[in-house]
């Protein structure tokens, strides 16, 4: 209502936020960028044309290449904002003015010349198609990957006619036909893929998709013929009524938002037992020592906490963030507290460059400080090493080997994760060469989906039963079998090694459990809750594995 969809979700998404594939209105993002673009463009151009009449073109052209520039800087150091803010994606919609302003003139130009026009709109066809099969979920979007579209949509827009090549084609009835119904299809395309995906773990066979893409064009037909072709005929609906409808509309459901926000979200509608379980997914609430591309914190002014003597530290990505938090409560009674050097989707690459603003820099200076400092014997290693190798777990269920790290993009995948495995063992080496202890954390289990899931009922009635809360060991082989037994031969020939293994408190009998005792022990997909690192460390301690002993006797191998 306030045009403003693509602010709330640049603020809402974000590493820890929901799979943004499951959040049903995220597709409104670019209705408002569209709108905040109309409210303020023709107001400035009425200015120009006021005042300068001559300058439009001029300007327009200036204002583009100024977003066109802004956004290309944007795509690695601020991707986020790149995608949603609309300083980022002006561009694109002035693309579009240029053309308007220029149409006569650029239809006569490539009018005169058949040959070369047929070319061009063919050319345009090309640029639009070729993205379609060519772009994938790892291709940085906008930026320069935005230009073969936008242009080609362009020349399409200046060369395509009835009797073109191209414009014939996008003449029949079946192209008019889904271009009226496209926006109606726009609306209801992705409620539909977002409910399935979230009902579902995030991902849907090819088949599925098909049958829900058809389900949407089928809704948007009916749509279309039922409420805006209606609300479109005066002879139906006046201007006034019009305008009562939207007032009556936007004012329910601001009210409507406002109870659910003031109440977070109706949590009474689930029973005590589910509403207790859902609040075990505890986080640290040393979250704010976590560092990131925004808030980069050198390892000199990073969280100590809790005891006065500091001998251990957790180092990695923010799968050491409520590990250490849990760390540091065991530690605690004997005085003895840790350093917290995490930061935000960052492996363990300190001088290979992730398309992570400041991470290898950070990285590398952190773990030379680490070996510089005479305080810390004990150094807790924690990363997400899957997500590194083979991307998001539902991206490429059972086939790790499509997906390309987002490093290294030079070289082979193999080859990329094969540098990613010895640059880790050269972070390790590095530690232990400055005589630290070093504790490899083994990847976390990860889920098929997030952990409410596995807690709150879902479907339709919502009163169906969790997901069951366990995924086979077997399923998780072919995803970090290859790490796991990596971090296994790090530790087989140095007694100061030590491998931490989060399946030996999550796992038994070749099932992970979401859930267990009545606790979460995640509170996403991938990140252990506090209690879930609580548990996990305890099963360490119990097994010998991390020994709690006095901060004067750092434990040591030999």
């Amino acid at each position: 209502m306030g045009f403003a969809a693509n602010i709330y979700f640049y603020l809402k998404i974000g590493y820890f936020a929901p799979d943004a594939d499951t959040m049903p209105l995220l597709h409104l993002w670019s209705l408002a960028v569209e709108e905040q673009f109309y409210i303020f463009f023709p107001v400035l151009l009425l200015l120009v044309w006021r005042w300068r009449p001559n300058w439009r073109v001029a300007l327009v052209s200036l204002a583009l290449i100024l977003s066109l520039a802004g956004s290309i800087r944007a795509q690695m150091i601020h991707p986020t904002g790149n995608f949603f803010l609309p300083h980022y994606r002006a561009w694109e919609l002035l693309v579009g003015c240029l053309v308007a302003l220029s149409f006569g003139r650029l239809r006569d130009r490539v009018s005169r010349h058949s040959t070369l026009r047929i070319a061009i709109e063919l050319a345009g066809a090309a640029l639009v198609i070729v993205p379609i099969f060519t772009y994938d979920a790892l291709t940085p979007f906008p930026g320069t990957s935005a230009i073969p579209p936008v242009l080609g949509t362009a020349i399409l827009i200046v060369t395509a006619s009835p009797t073109s090549t191209v414009g014939r084609i996008l003449s029949t009835r079946l192209f008019v036909g889904i271009g009226l119904i496209s926006y109606s299809a726009y609306l209801w395309h992705q409620p539909l893929l977002a409910f399935a995906r979230a009902r579902l773990g995030g991902s849907l066979d090819t088949w599925l998709a098909l049958v829900l893409i058809c389900g949407a064009l089928a809704m948007a037909y009916l749509s279309w013929r039922y409420i805006e072709r209606p609300f479109r005929d005066r002879k139906h609906f006046t201007i006034h009524q019009i305008f009562a409808f939207g007032a009556v509309g936007s004012i329910g459901l601001a009210a409507l938002g406002a109870i659910l926000h003031l109440t977070h979200g109706l949590p009474q509608r689930f029973s005590p037992e589910v509403r207790a379980l859902g609040a075990t997914a505890e986080l640290s609430s040393k979250r704010s020592c976590h560092t990131d591309a925004n808030d980069t914190r050198s390892a000199d002014k990073a969280c100590r906490y809790f005891g006065k003597t500091v001998d251990f530290a957790v180092l990695g990505d923010s799968h050491g963030i409520e590990l250490g938090y849990a760390l540091a409560e065991s530690l605690r009674p004997s005085g003895r507290g840790l350093v917290h050097l995490t930061f935000s989707g960052c492996g363990p690459l300190p001088n290979i460059m992730m398309e992570n603003p400041g991470c290898s820099q950070w990285t590398r200076k952190t773990v030379d400080w680490l070996a510089a400092n005479r305080d810390i014997h004990n150094v807790v290693i924690a990363y997400r090493h899957p997500f590194y190798m083979y991307g998001e777990m539902h991206r490429a269920p059972g086939q790790p080997k499509i997906f390309h790290p987002v490093f290294l993009r030079d070289h082979s995948a193999e080859s990329a994760r094969l540098a990613y495995m010895e640059s880790f063992a050269g972070v390790v080496h590095q530690l232990r060469s400055a005589n630290k202890k070093v504790y490899l954390v083994q990847p976390v289990p990860e889920l098929p989906m997030h952990s409410d899931n596995y807690v709150y009922p879902v479907g339709w009635p919502f009163l169906t039963k969790p997901a069951p809360s366990a995924i086979a060991v077997a399923d998780l082989e072919e995803r970090d079998g290859a790490i796991r037994s990596f971090i296994a031969g790090l530790a087989a020939s140095d007694l100061d090694v030590i491998v931490l293994d989060p399946r030996d408190a999550f796992c038994d009998n070749g099932q992970c459990f979401a859930v267990s005792d009545n606790t979460q022990l995640y509170f996403d997909d991938d990140h252990m809750s506090v209690n879930g690192a609580r548990r996990f460390l305890e099963t360490m301690i119990a097994n010998g594995k991390l020994p709690m002993s006095d901060p004067s006797k750092p434990e040591r191998g030999d």
